[in-house]
């Protein structure tokens, strides 16, 4: 009998990781362990991916959860997350902190920056060296993106990212200065 095992995750943001037993000789799988979270239905919840523009036109890929019966408005609470660079992909999967925001009435949002590795090769290099800046400008289309699609407000996202949350702030304020001028 040749087994083969291997983890199915899931491909969203609100369904936890399971592992199965797959049967190579007839194609059945056996549920092996699934990870449980108290007082958890991931039918309660929905996570869809969009797309929006860049400011250079290129279209983005973003992913946008939250409870399935929360009530929309521009005064949601938003984490917006971002991350490009280094050839690393941030790939859609079930992570307790973004339950726990989501749980409170938050939307958690997921843009796929140009520098990560999710589109290949030319993706990652949209958004390093010379063309580092699209990066940034791709992180700030989509907290705009998000404001005209009312689904929060400027002033109600809440943006995280180990690496460039700095660089957001210091390049939202230099914005609205230009904006101002």
């Amino acid at each position: 009998m040749i087994l083969m095992f291997f983890i199915l995750r899931s491909p969203n943001y609100i369904k936890p990781n399971e592992i199965y037993e797959y049967n190579a000789r007839n194609g059945s799988t056996r549920l092996l362990w699934k990870k449980e979270v108290p007082d958890y239905n991931s039918e309660n919840f929905i996570t869809r991916q969009t797309f929006y523009p860049s400011k250079d036109g290129t279209l983005i890929p973003m992913y946008i959860s939250h409870q399935k019966d929360l009530k929309i408005n521009q005064n949601t609470p938003l984490l917006l997350y971002g991350y490009g660079g280094f050839d690393i992909s941030i790939l859609p999967s079930f992570r307790e902190r973004y339950l726990a925001w989501m749980k409170m009435g938050g939307i958690v949002a997921v843009p796929n920056l140009r520098g990560g590795g999710e589109y290949g090769e030319e993706w990652h290099r949209q958004g390093m060296l010379d063309n580092k800046q699209n990066v940034f400008d791709d992180f700030i289309a989509a907290a705009e993106y998000l404001h005209n699609q009312k689904l929060s407000s400027l002033e109600e996202q809440l943006s995280r990212d180990d690496q460039m949350e700095v660089f957001w702030w210091e390049q939202r304020c230099f914005r609205d200065l230009i904006y101002l001028v």
